[in-house]
């Protein structure tokens, strides 16, 4: 028998771990900035923050709603037609190095379903049926988080 009943298991990106969340909470910059020619990397920043911030909302459901188990997890890079179609020259260079959807898709299955995964903390970064860290050394991306408003 689960330890939680209802099970929440977010999909995401990695680049993320580079972003510090910002005061700005959820709300985007300036939208007009898109249509400039640094629209591109504009919209990696507005990705990349987003991305933390859903990690941020799963720590804090997690401690809020204590009868649900909250996971968010990377599939780490598969080959689908996303990747392709975005990235082009990424996917022609990486393509033998890409997962299969099988293997993206294993781990949130995992989160879903195995007994083991629900025993862990609830709330945590995964990758590969791994507890990861939300951090990478030396990036400044730790901060406090403000009270959730109820």
């Amino acid at each position: 028998m689960f330890i939680h009943e209802l099970h929440v298991v977010l999909v995401h990106g990695k680049s993320w771990r580079s972003e510090r969340r910002t005061a700005r909470g959820f709300q985007s910059s300036n939208m007009s900035l898109y249509r400039n020619s640094a629209w591109f990397l504009k919209g990696v920043t507005e990705f990349t923050r987003f991305q933390r911030q859903q990690v941020v909302m799963t720590e804090q459901l997690a401690k809020t709603h204590t009868n649900i188990h909250f996971s968010v997890m990377h599939p780490g890079w598969v080959d689908t037609p996303a990747v392709a179609n975005a990235m082009p020259d990424f996917h022609q260079s990486m393509k033998d190095s890409l997962r299969t959807p099988e293997q993206g898709a294993d781990t949130v299955v995992w989160l879903s379903v195995s007994e083991a995964a629900v025993k862990n903390p609830s709330g945590r970064f995964y990758q590969d049926r791994k507890m990861v860290s939300t951090h990478l050394p030396l990036a400044w991306t730790h901060n406090k988080v403000p009270q959730v408003m109820e």
